[in-house]
């Protein structure tokens, strides 16, 4: 019989919590599974917030005697009661002996406390088993605890020479098609929110949803939220026609217009006010606005002044940069803010890559330094 290592039943607890992404917020992705006499008997992951969490379905799945059992989770089992009754609990009625976890709960109420009251029963616990790729992999839920605000990662369809449109200023489609259903199914579908600014609105007239590979809308669709200080959105937009339930317009808080009401009351559009300076909202105010209605994870498309504030700002936490083979020129850069040193200029860390037809997806965090 093969002997597995412990990173072996964290790597494949991962594989397990990767299954409920974009469903379990404001709770994290959680995957365990139940090893005995070195084989796994029993495994399980959290499919949505307010469902029961992985180790409990895990244990569920099992008949038989668990005592000398070892249980796998890639975050640290919750010892308080909310939704569902505290993990821990269940690991202590079960009778396993040995629970070996990746990474601490991030909550400072909840810290370190489950596996206190494990160790106090006299079971064994391992932690820091794959940490670092635990932590990454529950990044959007980290930030939330950690600093109460949305997770921003930003998209990008760029040509081999930095372009986000031709000289006409046409966009559709620098990526190929095998890359944007990438981004339908794995970016919009699984993000609470789409941003973009008004003139992306204005220009392409966008629905801003996540469809499969038949062109069909997803069950659950982001929200949609637009930057336009003057309000200038529109009636007729497509995304207040087919998506006004989910769309946000962030306006000026000092702009007085009937139009206001109107978006409200006969459209259904949600409008925030927020500060803005020389046309531009403000962003923190924006997000925390945002992270206060739930939503904690977003996902920038553009345009390009949307997407050089976000950078300036300092508010971007990961990029995908979708990169055509095509040269295009131009005016229409996807950066054109404030130059940086090459010494001291953003740059992109645990980069993974990705090539699709006549599009290569660069996807990393970004670094300020």
């Amino acid at each position: 019989m093969k002997n597995y290592s412990d990173s072996y039943f964290m790597g494949e607890c991962l594989k397990l919590a990767e299954k409920g992404r974009g469903k379990t917020l404001p709770n994290p992705m959680v995957g365990a599974v139940l090893v005995k006499n070195g084989k796994i008997v029993s495994w399980g992951f959290h499919k949505k917030s307010g469902l029961p969490h992985a180790e409990v379905v895990a244990i569920n799945r099992v008949q038989g005697n668990l005592k000398e059992a070892a249980l796998y989770v890639n975050l640290e089992p919750c010892s308080s009661h909310g939704k569902t009754p505290p993990c821990v609990e269940k690991i202590l009625h079960a009778g396993i002996k040995r629970v070996v976890i990746a990474t601490r709960d991030p909550n400072p109420l909840h810290n370190g406390r489950g596996i206190k009251i494990l160790k106090q029963k006299g079971i064994k616990v391992k932690e820091g088993v794959l940490k670092k790729e635990a932590q990454y992999l529950n990044r959007v839920f980290f930030k939330h605890i950690v600093d109460k605000m949305p997770y921003v990662s930003v998209k990008v369809a760029q040509s081999l020479d930095g372009r986000m449109a031709d000289f006409k200023g046409e966009s559709k489609w620098i990526s190929s098609k095998d890359a944007r259903l990438y981004a339908h199914q794995e970016l919009r579908s699984k993000v609470s929110a789409i941003i973009v600014g008004i003139n992306t609105v204005l220009k392409d007239n966008p629905y801003l949803t996540a469809r499969n590979k038949n062109g069909e809308l997803f069950k659950t669709q982001p929200q949609i939220v637009v930057l336009d200080t003057r309000l200038r959105i529109p009636l007729t937009a497509n995304i207040i026609k087919k998506g006004a339930g989910r769309t946000i317009v962030a306006v000026d808080k000092n702009l007085i217009k009937d139009k206001k009401r109107e978006l409200v009351k006969k459209k259904g559009v949600r409008v925030f006010n927020i500060s803005s300076c020389d046309g531009k909202i403000n962003l923190k105010e924006l997000l925390k606005k945002l992270y206060r209605e739930g939503i904690y994870h977003v996902l920038v498309e553009g345009g390009g002044r949307v997407i050089e504030s976000f950078i300036n700002d300092k508010f971007i936490d990961e990029m995908y940069v979708f990169m055509n083979n095509a040269i295009l020129g131009g005016d229409y850069s996807v950066y054109n803010g404030k130059g940086f040193k090459i010494s001291s200029a953003p740059r992109l860390k645990n980069t993974e890559y990705k090539v699709f037809k006549d599009t290569i997806l660069i996807k990393g965090e970004l670094d300020y330094v």
